[in-house]
C-alpha cells in the first residue's frame, strides 16, 4: 500500500531482515565491503541450522503479537460472519488508533 516505506521505517526494515524477505520493489541490503580487501569477492558463509532462538524480538513486536492473539480470540468467539467482520474492524481500528475505519 505504501511503496518505498521500508526505506523510511527502520522497524519494517528489521522485520524484513528477520524474515529474510523483501518485496520485489525493495532493495535488499548488501553487506558492506571491507576497504582493506580491495574490492575482492566476498565468500558468503554457509547458513547454520537454528539452535534455540532464531531471532530477537523488540518490545513493540511482542506487544503487537500479543494484541494479534487477543484480537484473534475475540474474532473466533463471534457467531456470525458479520459479527466477525465488525469485531475485526473495531479491534484493529482501536489498536491502530484510527479515527475512522471502513468495512
Amino acid at each position: 500500500m505504501f511503496p518505498g516505506e521500508e526505506a523510511h521505517n527502520p522497524r519494517l526494515q528489521n522485520l524484513y531482515q528477520m524474515a529474510n524477505w523483501w518485496p520485489k520493489t525493495a532493495v535488499k541490503p548488501q553487506p558492506a565491503q571491507n576497504p582493506a580487501s580491495g574490492g575482492a569477492k566476498v565468500v558468503e558463509e554457509k547458513p547454520t541450522p537454528p539452535t534455540g532462538r532464531t531471532g530477537s524480538y523488540t518490545v513493540e513486536t511482542l506487544r503487537d503479537l500479543t494484541k494479534i492473539s487477543e484480537i484473534n480470540q475475540k474474532i473466533f468467539r463471534q457467531q456470525t460472519p458479520r459479527a466477525m467482520l465488525n469485531t475485526t474492524v473495531n479491534e484493529v481500528g482501536a489498536y491502530m488508533k484510527a479515527a475512522r475505519t471502513f468495512r
